[in-house]
This record gives structure tokens, C-alpha cells and sequence, in this order.
């Protein structure tokens, strides 16, 4: 009898698990993809060709590539920050930057601050910003930077000067429960 309880026990806790993951197949630091069963559509970007995503992820993803290749040609620079790098390679665009993604434990603070210096003297044709919580940056920094300022948090304030001086806002949107902003060269 022992051994049939395990055993029911082991299958509900299988379930469980399977079904939570259906739910929740991604999340990481806020940045949530949604469930599994409502993963249906198809994104029209050859590179993605076959991949099934949500309707708010195929959307997210056209709506960023076609505002990149919207404002800047082949060659251009481009900015993507801080955690998605996927959109060079989508739009066939590349950032002038040493880093391609600027997150807390994937480049030193002296690279991202060395990277504010290079869009700000080569300022990038498009900015794409993943609004990062301030709940994740303050976490961040708490836990690993003894609560001095990051690298991610000085390139944060220096986009939003550069944004606010040099760029036009051309689309604004939520994806994976991060905001979105694009921004063009004026």
C-alpha cells in the first residue's frame, strides 16, 4: 500500500510540475513568457521560420525588427538594450558596442561604462530599450554590487539622456511583461 501512495503521490507531483511549466515555460527576472497552450501563432521572420509563440511575442517580435529596419539601413548601427540580443540578428544590424548585452552578470561594469562612451560618440540609428523593473535593478544591486550603482544602471540614465535629446520615440509596446521603447535618430 506504501508503495501505491509513493507512486500516486510521485504521478499528482509530475502532473503538477508539467502543468506549472505549461503555464510558465519562461521567467527570469520578471521577463515572463506566457503559456504554452496559447503558443500558436508563427512569426513572419525567416529566421524564426516554424518557432510557435504567443500572439504578444509574434507581435512583439515584428513590431521591434520592422521599426529597426524602418529607421536605419544595412550597416547601420544599432543599440538593443539591455538583454536582447536576438534583434541584431533578426534586422541584420549590429551595435558599434564591445558588449552585445549589457545585464548584470554578463559584462563588467568598465565594459557597459566604456559602451556608454561609444553610443554617445557613435550614436546608434535605432535604441531599442527593455525597460528593466526597478525592482530588479535595486535587487541586483543590493545583492551583488553591496548597493553601489551598476554598469546597466549608469547606461539606464545615459540612454534615457541621449533618448530624450537626440532620438523620437517611434513605438512603445509590452512584451514578456518587460516595456519596450523604440527609439530613431532624429
Amino acid at each position: 500500500l506504501n508503495r501505491i501512495v509513493a507512486l500516486l503521490f510521485a504521478a499528482v507531483m509530475c502532473f503538477q510540475i508539467v502543468s506549472a511549466k505549461y503555464r510558465v515555460p519562461y521567467t527570469w527576472w520578471s521577463l515572463t513568457e506566457g503559456d504554452l497552450r496559447y503558443a500558436t501563432e508563427t512569426v513572419d521572420i525567416p529566421e524564426l521560420k516554424g518557432i510557435k509563440v504567443s500572439a504578444e511575442t509574434k507581435a512583439g517580435y515584428e513590431r521591434i525588427v520592422s521599426k529597426i529596419n524602418e529607421y536605419s539601413d544595412e550597416g547601420d548601427n544599432i543599440f538593443i538594450f539591455p538583454h536582447a540580443p536576438i534583434f541584431y540578428l533578426l534586422a541584420d544590424n549590429y551595435p558599434s558596442t564591445y558588449t552585445i548585452v549589457q545585464w548584470f552578470d554578463v559584462a563588467s561594469d568598465a565594459r557597459v561604462t566604456d559602451d556608454i562612451s561609444e553610443i554617445q560618440t557613435n550614436k546608434p540609428a535605432v535604441i531599442v530599450h527593455f525597460r528593466v523593473p526597478e525592482k530588479v535593478v535595486e535587487s541586483h544591486e543590493s545583492l551583488f554590487r553591496g548597493d553601489e550603482i551598476s554598469g546597466l544602471h549608469k547606461m539606464t540614465d545615459a540612454v534615457d539622456e541621449m533618448v530624450a535629446k537626440d532620438y523620437e520615440l517611434v513605438d512603445s509596446l509590452e512584451m514578456q511583461k518587460y516595456d519596450v521603447e523604440v527609439y530613431a535618430l532624429k
